[in-house]
């Protein structure tokens, strides 16, 4: 309670003290309510979700990531292909720029370090386009309207591409938020009691690709067991996720737009099912879940006995600035039930990190190549552009160092012929 004290006739300089201390005493108490010197810390989970969200919100969004992997198993007939398969890796990228509507994924496959085959795509509200050792030199992309003119070839359907992208960019803020809720709910669910907050922070070395910088992160800490991911827990989950009100009404919201957009372009005209169908099946969509759902379970059991035990292992480190800035996860798969009666082990590690947020993103610049279009191509280009690649797809195979110890280790071909 705060009592009112009449200042007339004291000295001006007792009131200002007297003002000061109030202001104190008000600052101290919101510092207090507001947990800002961490008198209220977040749950490690509810720190991981704060950290998803606000590095999901980034207009622009790019991961530089790496997998490797690791096989054992004491039978002879997978040691030739253990030995392969432990010198692989695979790193790739991922940008997505939610301004320009566009996104970039590329990766390589490593073998002892040598590159043996990439592939890089990039797609933005134009046109794909496909790059790769294995095409050549070239730079393959496709109009999205030219696919037009093939499905009404093939299908004998009108269907105009570009006029859908609202189902990809558009949704309605409150169903958009209402499904994002969800989804975090059913992440607390799921992984709430296997996060763990690290003991202290750690200097996390981190290269995006532009620049390597060490920053001092917190990290959280999961482990899930073989029971924790069993194959009826994951059906749990993933029940909850198409049952859930708000994973619903996203749906039956995507599927009245679709049917919104191709009776206005004149498409819907032109494909096997009504207007009638389309809103009985969105209205009906909680059954047609249902049944999915049964129909996968079913399908599940029957494999029970040759599905692996898994466990996964993951640190993610959040940086100042409140940003999911390095994930490493280790996930461990063993197989006892396969025909040769020996387990089989395989370990996949992942490292991903988030390319600095403060850095613009950096996508291909195809100008300078070579671009054939393939929606444009008549009979004749494109037997002579297929020739081309066939060659170039088989020069790679003869000298590409993975394959060539695929064939030497596996005794199809006679060293000497190498």
């Amino acid at each position: 309670m705060f009592i009112l004290i009449s200042t007339e006739g004291q000295p001006k300089s007792k009131f200002r003290w007297q003002k000061g201390m109030l202001l104190l005493i008000l600052a101290l108490f919101m510092v207090t309510a507001t947990g800002c010197f961490g008198l209220f810390p977040k749950a490690p989970h509810e720190e991981m979700i704060a950290a998803a969200k606000k590095t999901n919100n980034l207009k622009e969004l790019g991961y530089i990531a790496e997998m490797s992997f690791r096989i054992k198993s004491e039978d002879p007939e997978l040691a030739t292909f253990n030995q392969i398969f432990n010198e692989i890796s695979i790193p790739f990228s991922i940008n997505v720029d939610k301004k320009e509507k566009r996104g970039q994924l590329g990766f390589s496959v490593l073998y002892k370090g040598v590159d043996c085959g990439n592939l890089l795509l990039y797609a933005d509200r134009e046109r794909i386009s496909a790059q790769s050792n294995f095409l050549g030199e070239k730079v393959f992309f496709f109009a999205w309207n030219d696919l037009q003119p093939l499905i009404q070839r093939y299908f004998n359907l009108q269907v105009q591409i570009t006029d859908y992208f609202p189902l990809l960019f558009e949704t309605k803020r409150k169903t958009s938020r209402q499904a994002e809720t969800a989804l975090y709910d059913l992440y607390t669910d799921f992984y709430a009691d296997h996060l763990t907050a690290g003991q202290k922070k750690v200097d996390v070395t981190i290269t995006d690709g532009q620049q390597g910088e060490t920053i001092v992160c917190k990290e959280i800490i999961l482990q899930m067991g073989y029971e924790d991911l069993s194959l009826e827990e994951s059906n749990r989950y993933f029940q909850a996720l198409l049952e859930n009100e708000a994973i619903l009404a996203l749906l039956q919201e995507k599927i009245t737009q679709l049917v919104t957009i191709a009776k206005d372009n004149g498409d819907l005209a032109t494909w096997p099912v009504t207007e009638e169908d389309l809103l009985s099946f969105r209205d009906n969509l909680d059954l047609f879940l249902t049944e999915l759902i049964t129909k996968i379970f079913t399908e599940q059991q029957a494999t029970l006995a040759v599905q692996p035990q898994t466990s996964l292992q993951g640190k993610f480190r959040i940086d100042r600035r409140g940003f999911l800035r390095n994930m490493v996860l280790s996930q461990v798969m063993e197989f006892n039930n396969l025909p040769t009666e020996e387990p089989l082990l395989v370990e996949v590690f992942t490292e991903a990190n988030l390319v600095n947020p403060r850095h613009e993103l950096t996508f291909t610049d195809f100008s300078g190549a070579e671009l054939v279009d393939v929606g444009k191509l008549s009979a004749a280009d494109g037997t002579v552009i297929g020739e081309e690649v066939a060659m170039n797809f088989i020069n790679q195979l003869m000298f590409n160092p993975l394959i060539q110890d695929i064939v030497l280790l596996s005794g199809l071909l006679d060293s000497e012929v190498y």
